[in-house]
């Protein structure tokens, strides 16, 4: 079994590092947008994403632009998509609200079908970032990701007390004379870069479960946000990780795994809960008002 498994990661071991790191990374950003109550932002952002790189398959294949089908410039356009998508939604008063986000979400999703209706190799790309694969990642992939992350990380740790401020309590961080705009547009950013390259990686099925179920399954086990920031992508990377080799022993798609296990793994967490009534984080109002108090006294 070891043999077979150091084959294997001879094969795919830059898919799986790839994948783990998008885990760990979008995780601390799905902290982020579940604190501003935007979790359905972040389907729209990435299905945003997935139109621009249509946009840019279709350009090539109709007008002969091949060099927009390149890497250099499918990665910056889903990046430049995603971007603008959460500056429009991602505002504390956006400019789009949550039925024109919806709107977005649907559009982009049937238009990037549309665009490539007629062009077999750019529809099957397509079809495979909504189904998700985690093979085929390089090693630059790894590198990209990894440089990502390590200034995600950085920032996280620096910046911690105050950007978790700001995203939970902004009129408290406003009246502490914290930039909060600053921090939005710095969430914004992040959120953008990382999502396009990790969409172009591993789909669209597995962006959107490393944002969202890894928080919600570390938040019953976490008595304070600074708790949460550190259970929540540990439990993505180990959830990564198993699913990674489960795929593998099982001889099943990765991605899909690895987001079923996820699923899983929150299915248990809240199950689990009944027997820590005192973890429940956020339950209730006073939990955020001292947890707000402690940062602002940092």
């Amino acid at each position: 079994m070891w043999a077979d498994w150091q084959t294997h990661w001879a094969l795919f071991g830059d898919s799986h590092l790839s994948a783990w790191l998008i885990a760990g990374g979008l995780s601390l950003l799905g902290i982020l947008l579940l604190g501003r109550r935007q979790v359905f932002l972040a389907a729209a952002t990435a299905q945003s994403a997935m139109l621009a790189l249509a946009l840019c398959f279709w350009l090539a294949f109709t007008f002969g632009w091949a060099w927009l089908a390149g890497t250099t410039a499918t990665t910056l356009a889903t990046v430049l998509a995603a971007t603008l998508a959460g500056l429009l939604g991602g505002q504390r008063q956006p400019l789009l609200n949550e039925a024109h986000i919806g709107v977005l979400f649907i559009g982009a999703s049937s238009g990037s079908m549309l665009l490539l209706a007629h062009s077999p190799h750019g529809l099957a790309e397509v079809q495979q970032l909504l189904t998700s694969s985690l093979i085929g990642a390089s090693r630059n992939d790894v590198w990209l990701h990894l440089g990502w992350v390590s200034t995600l990380l950085a920032l996280w740790l620096r910046q911690q007390n105050s950007w978790l401020l700001a995203t939970f309590d902004p009129a408290c961080a406003q009246a502490q004379g914290l930039p909060v705009r600053r921090w939005h547009w710095q969430t914004v950013l992040l959120s953008g870069i990382g999502i396009a390259l990790a969409l172009r990686t591993t789909g669209m099925l597995y962006v959107f479960a490393c944002l969202l179920l890894p928080a919600l399954i570390a938040r019953p086990w976490s008595h304070s946000l600074r708790q949460l920031s550190l259970l929540t992508p540990l439990c993505a990377m180990a959830a990564s990780v198993s699913g990674s080799a489960l795929a593998h022993w099982l001889d099943l798609p990765p991605a899909q795994l690895c987001s079923a296990w996820l699923v899983l793994w929150y299915l248990a967490s809240s199950a689990l809960r009944r027997f820590r009534p005192d973890a429940q984080f956020g339950k209730e109002n006073t939990t955020f008002t001292r947890e707000s108090t402690w940062l602002r006294s940092r």
